[in-house]
């Protein structure tokens, strides 16, 4: 598929997303006037029409935390898996790191839409050579079939903390509602298709911003997670595992897809495909970047979200 072709069906896919934004927007969500289900948009429709407002194309769901959580987190054992270490000289620069685990966290989110493909990255003059060396070998994606209606039985606003893919908004163009605002609203209708809808919208914007990285070589969002690691090296120690230091991790892109995904796969079922399509290089670089900004007592954390 050649350049053209790929934004073309990038395009159809976001209006599609689009349109069915405007819907869940106007409180209509998925639920016709018949009562019936609407079919959730394609990727293509959604990218076709998708004008952010701000500059920032992929604006960082804003997630918030159990209020019933610790205030501090154990640094991880140094017998444990977490603490593996990773030869930080084998790592790419921190934009190419920023880069290639995004993509990777854009793949792996993809996973989790059942109805659908999510478009692929095939042209990045900016980091070809990382793209390429990084799809060498990989393994093909799975599909993960995900239950959430038990979940979602008796929700609350604090379940917002507990389940961070209800922070996600399930419209093209704002931040409200979030999966949480409609579920909450709309019990008589499954939550998967909600689902579905919010992590569409969540993917297409990654897209958008790995497109613009593949353009420009940058992006609003990478400068600030620049930003993160400047102020952790000059913090030191004073950058302690607590809940203000994890308010600061979840405000940039990379911290929030890891929060998104960790509990995203505690709620799956089923998956289809070759076991090893689990397994990639994701992890690699993930987990190298984590070890480079000294924040292992993270996976605390991860372990605690989507019970």
């Amino acid at each position: 598929m050649n350049v053209w072709e790929s934004r073309q069906k990038f395009a159809h896919y976001l209006l599609n997303v689009t349109q069915f934004s405007i819907l869940a927007s106007l409180g209509l969500g998925l639920v016709s006037c018949a009562g019936n289900y609407r079919r959730p948009e394609s990727f293509e429709a959604k990218m076709a029409r998708f004008q952010p407002k701000n500059t920032n194309p992929n604006i960082v769901p804003k997630l918030e935390l159990d209020p019933a959580m610790p205030e501090t987190f154990r640094r991880p054992s140094s017998r444990g898996p977490a603490s593996h270490s990773i030869d930080e000289n084998k790592l790419p620069s921190n934009k190419r790191l920023y880069f290639i685990t995004l993509y990777g966290q854009y793949r792996n989110i993809s996973e989790y839409v059942d109805s659908e493909k999510a478009p692929d990255l095939n042209h990045c003059p900016s980091f070809h050579s990382s793209l390429v060396s990084y799809k060498e070998g990989l393994p093909p994606l799975t599909n993960k079939r995900i239950s959430i209606n038990k979940r979602y039985t008796s929700i609350t606003p604090d379940s917002v903390g507990k389940f961070p893919e209800l922070a996600l908004p399930v419209s093209i163009d704002s931040e409200n509602p979030r999966l949480y605002d409609v579920i909450a609203n709309h019990k008589e209708v499954d939550p998967n298709q909600y689902l579905t809808q919010a992590l569409k919208v969540h993917l297409t914007k990654t897209y958008k911003e790995l497109e613009e990285l593949c353009e420009s070589g940058s992006s609003d969002n990478y400068y600030n997670y620049e930003n993160l690691t400047t102020h952790i090296q000059r913090k030191g120690n004073e950058f302690r595992p607590n809940k203000k230091s994890l308010k600061t991790l979840l405000k940039t892109t990379l911290f929030s897809n890891m929060t998104l995904i960790e509990s995203l796969n505690k709620n799956v079922v089923r998956k289809r495909g070759p076991a090893s399509s689990n397994v990639g290089p994701h992890k690699f670089y993930q987990e190298g970047l984590i070890q480079k900004l000294g924040v292992e007592w993270t996976h605390s954390y991860f372990k605690s979200v989507g019970r």
